[in-house]
C-alpha cells in the first residue's frame, strides 16, 4: 500500500475517534405519547407509567416555552399545536405548545419531563428548555443535558414605577 494512502486512513480513523470523543455522553430514557403506549411497551408497570406521566405534566405546567400570543406560538410550532398557558397574573394569557409526549427514565438518570414537537421539524422532539432530540419512543439513548430537569419559568408580575417588573410569589396567610 502506497504511503499517502496509509497516511490518508490513519488521518480518517483519528478523525473519527476526535469527533467521537467530542460527542455528549448518552443515558438510557423511555419516551411515550401516551400513558397507553408506555404501559403497553411491557417495560414498566402501569403505576410507573402513570407517574411518569403525571410528572412530565406538571413539568408542563411549571417549565413549558411560554409564547405572548397563539399567532407567535403557531409561528414556531406550527397551526393548532399550541394551547393556552396558565394564567400569569398578567392582563393576557400566554400560549405553549401542546403537550406531545413524555420522557423518563427507571433508574432517575432521565428527569420526567414532557417533549413537544413543532410541524417546522416533524422529525425532532424538543424539551421545554428547546433542546432537541430524534422523535422515536420506546427506549432510546439521549444527550445527558436533554435529561436534565426543565429551568422552571418564573411568572412576572407588571409594576409602575421606576423599574420593570418583579417576580410574582404566592404567600398564604396564616392563622
Amino acid at each position: 500500500m502506497k504511503r499517502s494512502r496509509r497516511i490518508a486512513l490513519i488521518t480518517m480513523g483519528v478523525s473519527t475517534l476526535a469527533l467521537a470523543a467530542c460527542e455528549e455522553p448518552l443515558t438510557e430514557a423511555m419516551i411515550f405519547r401516551s400513558v397507553e403506549e408506555c404501559i403497553a411497551s411491557g417495560d414498566q408497570t402501569e403505576a410507573e407509567c402513570k407517574k411518569a406521566y403525571a410528572y412530565a405534566v406538571s413539568e408542563h405546567d411549571l417549565a413549558a416555552p411560554s409564547y405572548a400570543s397563539k399567532e407567535a406560538c403557531e409561528a414556531e410550532m406550527g397551526f393548532d399545536r399550541c394551547e393556552p398557558g396558565l394564567y400569569n397574573g398578567e392582563d393576557e394569557r400566554p400560549y405553549r405548545p401542546g403537550f406531545a409526549a413524555f420522557m423518563f427514565a427507571r433508574t432517575g438518570a432521565v428527569h420526567p419531563q414532557p417533549l413537544y414537537q413543532s410541524d417546522k421539524d416533524p422529525k425532532k422532539f424538543m424539551t421545554a428548555d428547546k433542546r432537541k432530540l430524534a422523535a422515536r419512543t420506546g427506549r432510546v439513548s439521549v444527550p445527558e443535558k436533554v435529561a436534565q430537569r426543565p429551568k422552571n419559568k418564573v411568572a412576572s408580575a407588571r409594576r409602575g414605577g421606576f423599574g420593570a417588573s418583579a417576580r410574582r410569589t404566592s404567600r398564604s396567610s396564616g392563622g
